[in-house]
């Protein structure tokens, strides 16, 4: 079973449905659920999502989102290595540092991100679109 660190970009694109990759990211929660793949995200996802949907969603809302999230995916804890670390890894992001350095804690096979930012990086990780992961898979 494949383990893959889901990207901020990815738990959105599940949760707005006008959005590009909504159709690949829902396969891929449905994946999770179904324990065809094992997902792991940040916490520093969690923290976005909140952040991001306050506009659109009601805080119960978004709590409720965030509690669906906490049960389906496992969340790979940020402590001061990580923070350390996400400095000084080769993506010009901050926050896709972090997530960089998350995923390889967590011992993830890809980290699935729309970013193509992320993609172009060269990292010891494979890093693929939500659409490739699904399309792989089929």
């Amino acid at each position: 079973m494949y383990k893959l660190f889901l990207d901020t970009n990815v738990l959105l694109d599940f949760l707005i449905s006008q959005r590009e990759g909504h159709q690949f990211a829902q396969q891929i929660i449905e994946m999770t659920v179904n324990d065809e793949v094992a997902g792991c995200i940040s916490p520093v996802s969690l923290l976005n999502i909140f952040y991001i949907l306050r506009k659109q969603k009601t805080e119960q809302e978004r709590k409720d989102i965030i509690e669906s999230f906490i049960e389906i995916l496992d969340i790979v804890p940020v402590d001061y290595d990580i923070l350390q670390l996400g400095l000084f890894a080769p993506v010009k992001d901050y926050k896709d540092g972090i997530q960089y350095i998350c995923a390889k804690k967590a011992n993830a096979d890809f980290i699935v991100s729309s970013d193509k930012e992320f993609e172009n990086h060269n990292l010891d990780m494979k890093i693929i679109s939500p659409e490739g992961f699904v399309r792989m898979q089929s």
